[in-house]
């Protein structure tokens, strides 16, 4: 019966570091492409161009 109870606690734990792997990972490519966007902007190409 004590088995099951590490089982159930080391699946949580494995999955409280995916879920968190998984929002990072979501955070950075949010960061990214937001970046690429203002970089890529129309607007952004015209001060440029002025500069």
């Amino acid at each position: 019966m004590v088995a099951w109870k590490i089982e159930v606690f080391v699946l949580e734990m494995v999955w409280v570091m995916l879920s968190g792997w998984l929002s990072s990972c979501l955070a950075v490519a949010d960061d990214v492409a937001a970046a690429l966007r203002q970089v890529t902007s129309p607007s952004s190409r015209l001060s440029l161009s002025y500069q």
